[in-house]
């Protein structure tokens, strides 16, 4: 049996099919026919290399390999991870604990290079990993960078877009949420040393490094805007959350 996932979604040239044969053995397909699909799958190879090296260091098959080329054709295989999702609709409160896991699992896992950056995810939402009795496990690396942003920043870029989810029609983040975020960065920054607008002003730094460095996901930002919810924020409204957010990092220092 052969399932359509996804289909080109979010502005991506990537179908997803999830393949179950008559044994029960499940694997995931990734399929693209585009440039940017087909440079998106290699990233995706690349970046599963990375994490595989870094997460399960013992496991010597390839959880994602290429099982197909040609000059404007690219298919690859994904071991099928069992496990839970978290559902991102319902916000930062609702996921506490999900959340916690997710940053403790960066700081174990993610280095820091001598300049401060580090491998970039790019996608680093509640939708891309999966929880299991093993812990976190991390998917979908279509957007890998193996020096892509500073340390810190696919954490940071959860927190916000997982808030997004609830205060996008206009209200104001609870105390509790504004709580989680203050106190993940003070976690991320206790493990390694944010950059200081990461701490003074984490949300417009997210909005100002995407659109600066769009092109690490995309060539065309517009064309991929839904990829990145939070930019839609208001200027004033990204004010607004930040000076909460500080106020309440100032609270716990």
């Amino acid at each position: 049996m052969i399932e359509l996932l996804k289909n080109c979604s979010n502005g991506n040239d990537v179908s997803t099919y999830l393949v179950i044969r008559d044994t029960g053995f499940k694997k995931i397909v990734k399929i693209a026919a585009t440039p940017v699909g087909m440079r998106n799958l290699r990233r995706e190879v690349g970046g599963w290399g990375w994490y595989q090296e870094m997460r399960y260091p013992k496991k010597e098959e390839p959880i994602c390999r290429i099982a197909q080329e040609g000059g404007s054709f690219l298919k690859i295989e994904l071991e099928f991870m069992e496990g839970a999702r978290a559902d991102c609709r319902k916000g930062l409160e609702r996921n506490h604990e999900n959340i916690r896991k997710a940053i403790e699992h960066y700081c174990e896992i993610w280095p820091s290079f001598p300049d401060g950056t580090a491998p970039l995810h790019g996608d680093l939402s509640l939708d891309n990993m999966i929880y299991n009795a093993d812990g976190v496990h991390v998917i979908d690396w279509e957007h890998f960078h193996e020096k892509g942003a500073p340390w810190g920043f696919d954490p940071l870029y959860l927190l916000f877009e997982t808030l997004f989810l609830r205060i996008r029609n206009g209200k104001r983040p609870s105390r509790a949420e504004v709580a989680i975020i203050a106190d993940s960065i003070g976690v991320l920054n206790r493990k390694q040393e944010l950059q200081s607008q990461m701490i003074d002003h984490p949300l417009r730094f997210l909005v100002e490094f995407i659109t600066v460095n769009h092109r690490l996901w995309c060539d065309e930002l517009p064309a991929f805007q839904n990829k990145f919810p939070i930019l839609t924020f208001t200027a004033d409204r990204v004010s607004s959350i930040d000076t909460t957010i500080r106020a309440r990092l100032k609270e716990g220092m």
